[in-house]
């Protein structure tokens, strides 16, 4: 008998540190008997024309984008927090091995040490990685490089989050030790927000699960998916179509849904469905003191270190989420969003992309395309949604030309419903340019698709390792149709493409249109800015290059075009930032800022989680090893663990 009591003992303490077990102190964060939730827990539309950096024909490098982060050098970090030196604070191995052990999957913790070796942490001790064998770099190179290869960080400790308490663990190991936290979900960002020197990252990249729900009473469309914030649009995009629904969500495949929502979020059928923002149910997060929270439209549930619930009536929380940026009032690592019945008919999307010259011989055909446009875009339906991109690559051959412009939009509809306006976009072929045709400089082409994914799925893969710097602003068609303010864009970007083949590095820009159904919600629904709200194009103009050398020139280049751009606009969109702006709390938030920051400080007083730029991210910091904040913790969930173990063998023992 005491071999079986001493079997229950064994298996049952396995099966407790599974994620599903409810262990004291340690409560998955669940819902209340009412259940006032409900019945359940980058860039343009690319088509045949677009320029992306992969079609690039001044690029020739075949560098290994993994080689763009050095191990072995020093680095600097934000000496607010600890730093490798201050032996007070920051973690020895031993530390490092434990915390690696209380995550969901061992050696989930790698490590970066500046004295020339890498470490990846786990078992009883440190296994070294060879610095000399690239084989070996790759492990911590793979996960710390940004997709924008401009940003070099190097983080301490990379964290592979698998689940929500891999979430919390370093958190509290975070706070522990003081240590600067970065939460990377895709690795998109601009200005290299996700991550930074010497900071613990939070990597959700394996965090992809997908729930759709057919029946959500928590939705205003009866449906609505459960998703990971690790998950990547392409990914999310599948699994929403194989139910039969379409999702309001990001033109590029790699980018996951985590930044991209809580910056607004606009893409393919932001005209017909609302922002990013405007369709979230429901957050799940870890605040910056450790607990598991939901916030939701009518209330936040708090679950704190001993597995207490707390209910608040107060969506202060969830309204900030809703436009206000990632990394700022907590690791979210899940999110509800509404989904959209697909139209019940045989074809459902309809495309139409047109490529046209920007200048040809004496004619500029570009300036007099978007005048045309602007003129019937008054018009179009709220199904249509897209942009214009005007780049470097030509499009027609046997004419002194010059760049091109490009059309590109998304029909949420059938073709019937479409043809109309298609017909009115096709007109710009009879314009006369001298004894020429429009016709002659470019051309049209309306596709009919049987759903998103297919039309999706068809786009060329965007390139994900560039160097790029990125300006915004947001545009009327008001300011727009200011022929001053048209040329002076249209011939900046027109000088400074043409300077930039000549140095190494390109100029583009990407008119997206807004409008539509994000103009259906109030302006204080959510921490949007009212800016966005009232834009009709977000025009984000980049320079990529394509060796170091470039860099300045490029960098330079585009700051010039980005000051035009916003002395003609108003307000910037949060996801395109450009650095060291200085008037940004205006730009990204306007008139929102005073509330973000108000709830900033209640949800995480001492400013611990911090970006820049980012809400709260020029208040003062009241930073301090809170010792034990994990050790404490994780000591006691073991503890408890045993203790439930051992109950269960006593009790089967009496049973027996």
């Amino acid at each position: 008998m005491w071999i079986v009591l001493i079997a229950v003992f064994l298996v049952t303490s396995v099966y407790a540190q599974q994620p599903g077990f409810q262990q004291p102190g340690f409560q998955q964060p669940g819902f209340p008997p009412n259940n006032i939730f409900g019945n359940n827990q980058l860039g343009g539309v690319n088509n045949q024309f677009n320029t992306g950096v992969g079609l690039n024909p001044l690029q020739r490098s075949n560098t290994n984008p993994f080689q763009t982060v050095v191990v072995g050098s020093p680095v600097v970090g934000d000496a607010r927090y600890c730093q490798p030196n201050q032996r007070r604070c920051w973690p020895s191995l031993r530390d490092i091995d434990r915390f690696s052990r209380a995550l969901q999957r061992t050696y989930n913790v790698v490590s970066f040490q500046q004295g020339g070796t890498q470490n990846r942490v786990g078992g009883s001790g440190t296994k070294k990685l060879i610095q000399s064998n690239f084989r070996d770099q790759t492990q911590y190179q793979r996960l710390a490089v940004l997709k924008n290869l401009a940003e070099i960080r190097r983080p301490a400790f990379i964290v592979r989050a698998m689940n929500r308490w891999d979430v919390q663990y370093a958190m509290l190991f975070a706070r522990e030790h003081m240590l600067k936290l970065a939460i990377l979900s895709s690795g998109h960002d601009y200005v290299g927000r996700s991550s930074g020197n010497n900071t613990l990252m939070i990597d959700m990249r394996g965090m992809n699960n997908v729930n759709v729900r057919s029946q959500a009473t928590d939705s205003s469309t009866g449906s609505a998916v459960d998703v990971d914030m690790g998950t990547t649009w392409e990914r999310l995009y599948q699994r929403v179509n194989q139910a039969g629904y379409n999702v309001a969500g990001c033109n590029a495949r790699t980018v996951s849904v985590a930044g991209w929502m809580m910056g607004g979020g606009h893409g393919p059928f932001v005209r017909s469905l609302g922002l990013g923002a405007d369709n979230v149910i429901a957050f799940e997060l870890v605040t910056a003191d450790g607990h598991m929270v939901k916030a939701a439209q009518n209330g936040t549930v708090i679950t704190d270190l001993r597995g207490r619930v707390r209910i608040l009536r107060e969506s202060d929380l969830f309204w900030a989420l809703r436009g206000g940026g990632g990394g700022t009032f907590g690791a979210v690592y899940k999110a509800s969003i509404k989904v959209h019945r697909k139209r019940q008919v045989q074809r459902g999307i309809v495309t139409l992309n047109c490529a046209f010259t920007l200048y040809a011989d004496i004619f500029e055909v570009g300036r007099s395309f978007i005048q045309y446009w602007l003129r019937i875009k008054a018009n179009m339906p709220n199904q249509w949604s897209g942009n214009i991109k005007t780049s470097s690559l030509n499009v027609t051959r046997g004419f002194n030309e010059s760049g091109s412009i490009q059309l590109n939009l998304v029909h949420n509809g059938p073709w019937q419903q479409a043809f109309p306006f298609i017909q009115q976009v096709a007109g710009f072929r009879n314009l006369r340019f001298g004894n020429r045709l429009a016709s002659e400089f470019g051309r049209c082409i309306a596709q009919n698709r049987t759903d998103f994914l297919q039309y999706f799925s068809s786009m060329p893969r965007e390139q994900e390792y560039v160097n790029t710097y990125v300006v915004n602003s947001l545009m009327t068609d008001q300011a727009l149709n200011n022929i001053q303010t048209l040329d002076g864009i249209l011939r900046m970007h027109h000088q400074r493409m043409s300077i930039g083949i000549n140095r190494n590095f390109l100029v583009s820009c990407t008119w997206t249109h807004l409008g539509g159904a994000i103009r259906q919600v109030p302006a204080g629904q959510t921490s949007v800015s009212e800016d966005m709200r009232a834009a009709d194009m977000s025009i984000k103009c980049d320079a990529t290059w394509f060796q170091p050398l470039a860099r300045d020139q490029a960098v330079m280049h585009i700051t010039q075009l980005g000051t035009l751009i916003r002395q003609r606009g108003r307000g910037s969109y949060i996801n395109e930032p450009e650095r060291n702006l200085p008037d940004w709390k205006q730009r990204y938030w306007g008139t929102q800022y005073a509330r973000l920051e108000r709830i900033k400080r209640l949800w995480d007083p001492a400013n611990f989680l911090t970006c820049n730029p980012c809400v709260g991210s020029d208040l003062r910091q009241t930073l301090y090893p809170i010792r034990g904040a994990f050790s404490r913790y994780a000591s006691g969930n073991v503890h408890s663990i045993s203790l439930v173990a051992l109950v269960t063998a006593l009790i089967t023992a009496i049973l027996w």
